[in-house]
């Protein structure tokens, strides 16, 4: 093996795991639920008021079909302070954080698809892989395997995980709604 293959493997070890994690733990709520809601509230009082804060948020929900809705407050309420720009730019960079470790946990799932695509795909090898002397036709073999996998089976594959989550969910939470 060379380096750059076990450092691949190295990396590639603990993003599975937390990927495993993620899809145990948060994707049956994020599935329940119908979706992820991730908000950044903070305050501003404009200058020479001498009232409360304002309450403002950053909302970027995120629903299980691939809807993305971002609410964000109007960036030019108070044109003429520079500590509003200033805030909101700061604020906004921590709601962008944030949104990117969701979208790295649901990124997850493809690390988990393409885990289970190669174990399948590797199945023939196993089983014929002493009467298959010749190493191109295993590569070309585990090439069309993996396509087909990933082209007609994965969906089912889905489909199949999704509706055992809403079973499992149904029974442990009454009547599901999504």
């Amino acid at each position: 093996m060379t380096p750059n293959i076990v450092r691949q493997i190295i990396f590639f070890i603990p993003q599975f795991v937390k990927a495993l994690h993620f899809l145990f733990e948060d994707f049956p709520d994020f599935v329940r639920r119908g979706g992820i809601s991730i908000e950044t509230h903070f305050q501003y009082k404009p200058v020479g008021h001498n009232d409360n804060n304002n309450n403002f948020l950053f909302r970027t929900t995120i629903q299980s079909d691939a809807d993305i809705i971002n609410l964000l407050p109007e960036p030019d309420l108070f044109p003429a302070e520079a500590d509003w720009y200033k805030l909101y730019e700061e604020k906004y960079q921590i709601h962008r954080e944030y949104v990117n470790k969701v979208f790295h946990k649901l990124d997850g799932i493809y690390t988990v698809n393409w885990v289970v695509s190669a174990v399948l795909s590797f199945m023939p090898f196993i089983f014929f892989g002493k009467r298959i002397m010749n190493i191109w036709l295993l590569i070309i073999f585990w090439a069309i395997m993996t396509y087909l996998f990933r082209r007609y089976f994965l969906r089912h594959f889905f489909k199949l995980v999704i509706f055992l989550i809403k079973f499992w969910l149904k029974k442990d939470y009454g009547r599901l709604r999504l």
